[in-house]
Formats: structure tokens, C-alpha cells, sequence
């Protein structure tokens, strides 16, 4: 009983470092989305978020094709994958906390 308990204590230390440098990653990424604005018919592109007072706030980007348009669309992908990653570690978090106490 105690090798078990001690790998399961591994596993949470584990995790717990694996969550924390999620979350670091996660607030160095955008937020929010890529929102496409016409104007003069040609496509713009916004990145539309909530601020912290909780206020949508849209920032433009530039040209819908151009390369920053391209590089931010990237980071909101990775930060919603990390978040999802983030999510299922705080599953397990919480899961292994049940069975150690």
C-alpha cells in the first residue's frame, strides 16, 4: 500500500508542475478570436476578447491574409489546445486528491 501511495504522490507532483507550466503558457497566448470585418470589400481581420473588466474589446489585427492575421489565428489554436490539455489535468488533479486522502 505504501509503493502505491508513493507513486500516486509522484503523479500529483507531476501534474501539478505539468499545471502550472500550462498556465503559464496559456496567459502568454491570446485570447478570445479572429473576427473577419469587410470594409471597402476587402477582408480585416479583428481580434475580438473580453477585457478584464469583463468588456468585449476588438483590436485590429491588419489584412485577413497577412502574416500577423496568420500568427495570432496560430496562437488562439495552441492556447485552446492547452487549455484542453489544462482542463484534463485538473480532472486527474482532482481525481488522485480523492484517492490520496
Amino acid at each position: 500500500m505504501v509503493v502505491i501511495e508513493g507513486v500516486l504522490r509522484e503523479e500529483l507532483q507531476r501534474l501539478q508542475d505539468m499545471e502550472k507550466a500550462y498556465k503559464e503558457k496559456v496567459e502568454l497566448l491570446p485570447k478570445g478570436s479572429l473576427q473577419q470585418r469587410w470594409i471597402s470589400g476587402r477582408p480585416y481581420a479583428y481580434l475580438k476578447f473580453r477585457d478584464d473588466a469583463g468588456k468585449v474589446v476588438q483590436k485590429y489585427v491588419g489584412a485577413m491574409e497577412s502574416e500577423q492575421a496568420k500568427m495570432i489565428q496560430r496562437q488562439i489554436e495552441m492556447r485552446q489546445k492547452h487549455e484542453a490539455a489544462l482542463h484534463e489535468i485538473q480532472s486527474e488533479l482532482k481525481l488522485i486528491g480523492k484517492v490520496i486522502k
